[in-house]
């Protein structure tokens, strides 16, 4: 990490900073891969890809953190990855995986049914890695097979076209996969496609903006909505406020930093817009109890 605060990569700074033999990729778009994954030092501190990713695991271990949340991945574990999410991988033991990453640009190419997305999102945000069922592993690997295939076939013509049909559709797979593991009363989401929609594009812009905007009234400016109608339409939608959501996101960046880089407390309130370092540190105490200072010693 550096004093910018936590890394991001884009798909093609991923595919060259990783030491890998069996990738099959489509420019900027698509990594596949079914190999060992040992020397991740990328992933030695927190940072953020730029990818919607699926990871399989087909032996060994791996120990990671997403979100600051600490996960253990064996074999038959699905882990979903998505862009506004911190990665952090603690040690590798024989880990082996099957890996779809695909960049934040072609997802949104595919053109899923916004509805399909909210409950998704919202599961996957608690439980990003789960086990899952012999029958869903053999179709996982179905679609991996044949997005394998097409990418490295020379004689797709459509090939783009092609993939992004297959994409949509393990999505959709691996949707009913995890869902099967989900109660059923976790989350409820009205059939509004006008908030979710608002929705999708209020989380877009929170991931773009939360280090340096706080305000609800921002995000309703960019939105054109006022608002007391947004933070309704994103309870609604989510469970959660705007302003709930924005202190989420702001709690979860100063808290990696706290822990994993070397900057001050106070270069840690600058980076994150706040006007003071005492007006951060009864911000941070008001979300999470405890000061800047304690966390960054527990």
């Amino acid at each position: 990490m550096n004093n910018q605060g936590v890394n991001s990569f884009s798909i093609s700074q991923l595919r060259d900073k990783l030491k890998l033999t069996e990738v099959a990729c489509i420019n900027n778009d698509i990594i596949i891969l079914d190999e060992s994954l040992n020397d991740l030092e990328l992933f030695k501190y927190p940072c953020r890809i730029d990818v919607l990713l699926a990871a399989l695991c087909t032996e060994g271990r791996m120990k990671i953190k997403i979100n600051l949340k600490e996960y253990e991945i064996s074999e038959s574990m699905l882990a979903v990855y998505t862009p506004s999410n911190i990665i952090q991988i603690d040690y590798t033991n024989n880990f082996k995986a099957k890996v779809v990453a695909v960049s934040s640009s072609f997802v949104k190419n595919i053109h899923i049914d916004i509805k399909n997305i909210i409950p998704f999102y919202m599961q996957i945000q608690n439980q990003s890695c789960q086990k899952i069922e012999k029958e869903d592993t053999f179709i996982f690997n179905k679609f991996f097979n044949l997005i394998k295939y097409v990418i490295q076939s020379p004689n797709t013509i459509h090939k783009t076209e092609v993939i992004q049909g297959i994409i949509s559709a393990t999505c959709f797979a691996i949707m009913d996969s995890l869902g099967g593991n989900t109660p059923q009363n976790t989350i409820t989401i009205s059939q509004n496609n006008r908030q979710k929609i608002i929705f999708e594009q209020f989380m877009t812009l929170l991931n773009d903006h939360h280090q340096t905007e706080r305000s609800v009234g921002f995000y309703a400016d960019k939105l054109c909505v006022t608002p007391k109608y947004l933070s309704k339409l994103i309870k609604e939608s989510s469970g959660k406020t705007a302003a709930e959501w924005i202190d989420e996101y702001v709690i979860l960046e100063a808290k990696t930093l706290l822990k994993y880089s070397d900057m001050t407390i106070q270069e840690i309130a600058y980076n994150l817009n706040f006007s003071t370092q005492s007006f951060f540190c009864k911000y941070f105490k008001h979300q999470t109890g405890i000061t800047p200072g304690e966390y960054k010693e527990c």
